[in-house]
């Protein structure tokens, strides 16, 4: 199974450690950090664990890293990661305005990954 992170799911994970930085300090940005790759190597690792969660999404699965969810698509050779939200209050309304460009967005990332 391969793991892809869209451009969007990485500048994700440098603004989390952005604002992590400026409001924690670099010990606190750099554990969130090391817990993204943790959650990352065991998608890659276990991809079933990754589950369609019908009150975030209708069209993508889940997996909570502490206070963040990540978003995500898979097929059977390939694990997407989309995005990637802090679990707050408006996490539902963010989810919903993005929702139409992370389609299409994961439409191209499935016919580009499909010529390989």
């Amino acid at each position: 199974m391969s793991l892809h992170l869209t451009r969007r799911a990485i500048q994700d994970i440098r603004d989390i450690h952005e604002f992590s930085v400026s409001k924690w300090g670099v010990k606190v940005a750099d554990q969130y950090i090391d817990a993204f790759e943790e959650t990352l190597s065991l998608l890659e690792s276990y991809p079933n664990v990754i589950s369609k969660k019908s009150q975030i999404s209708k069209h993508f699965l889940a997996y909570q890293s502490g206070n963040h969810l990540l978003i995500c698509d898979k097929t059977d050779r390939d694990v997407f990661v989309l995005t990637i939200q802090h679990v707050s209050l408006n996490l539902f309304e963010n989810l919903n305005d993005l929702e139409p460009t992370l389609k299409s967005e994961m439409e191209i990332l499935h016919r580009e990954i499909g010529k390989d």
